[in-house]
């Protein structure tokens, strides 16, 4: 029996024609070989919002780490499978720091830089970049905008990020992800923080960026799901394990006809 190895599922993936702009392949994520993700697969279309919805414990955020490849230093978390994008496996053939500029992470808390508001977006132009130094700020100050922030911020781009709210340094944060034109973007509970007035521009920002850039969405809150999802997925515990309960639009989760009374029950809650 032929070996089935990584160049012959690329293969493939090359020679079919793809309608979705990432495919997640057979992904096992296991901690301490305690296996928590087992043969996880779904498709994440372009400019839409794929959100991963499920009970606490059951991975979603992990796999976001993974998708970002912050797992690779964790010695106790073991990862396998295929995040493929562009025909490339981002999991394994790309290196972490063009995996990390492809697919920004935004987390639950804002984590600006110790340092001020123009350099928090300027520093990762730096590093990952050839842009002049005039190309750099016509980038920040776009991707501000793109934000809602420039009119906020623009007389008082030299002061510390941590000056601003809560929900201004989350928008900020998500402009640090869109200067280095991200494929993906990955927001784990990027509101759970946040006052309502602050999710509320939150959502409104990430429904507004689809034209831009994906987005993989992983909230506990049901409303967010229904306002901001093109797609979800529901992950669900069983036998110890996560699996891929349902994938759909919105309407099309919510009101499976085979849905249990337990899964209705938190997906409507």
């Amino acid at each position: 029996m032929e070996l089935i190895t990584d160049k012959h599922i690329k293969a493939k993936l090359t020679q079919m024609e793809q309608p979705y702009f990432i495919s997640v392949k057979n992904i096992c994520l296991s901690y301490n070989n305690f296996p928590v993700l087992e043969n996880i697969s779904f498709q994440i279309k372009k400019n839409e919002i794929t959100t991963i919805v499920g009970p606490s414990g059951t991975g979603k955020s992990s796999l976001l780490y993974a998708f970002n490849r912050m797992t690779d230093f964790n010695p106790n978390v073991q990862v396998t499978g295929h995040i493929y994008c562009c025909n490339e496996n981002y999991l394994t053939t790309k290196d972490i720091a063009t995996v990390r500029s492809k697919f920004g992470l935004v987390f639950q808390k804002p984590n600006p830089f110790p340092v001020s508001i123009y350099k928090n977006l300027d520093i990762p132009l730096r590093e990952n970049s050839k842009l002049s130094k005039t190309a750099r700020k016509e980038k920040i100050i776009s991707c501000l905008m793109s934000v809602g922030l420039w009119e906020e911020v623009k007389d008082r781009l030299n002061q510390p990020a941590q000056q601003l709210s809560g929900g201004q340094q989350q928008r900020l944060c998500i402009a640090r992800c869109l200067v280095l034109d991200p494929e993906l973007i990955l927001m784990d509970e990027p509101t759970s923080s946040l006052d309502p007035i602050s999710e509320a521009k939150i959502e409104e920002l990430m429904v507004k960026l689809k034209d831009k850039v994906t987005i993989l969405l992983v909230t506990h809150k049901m409303n967010q799901m229904r306002k901001v999802s093109d797609n979800v997925i529901v992950f669900w515990p069983k036998n110890n394990k996560t699996e891929v309960l349902t994938y759909g639009t919105v309407d099309q989760v919510l009101y499976k006809k085979d849905n249990n009374t337990f899964v209705s029950q938190y997906l409507n809650s």
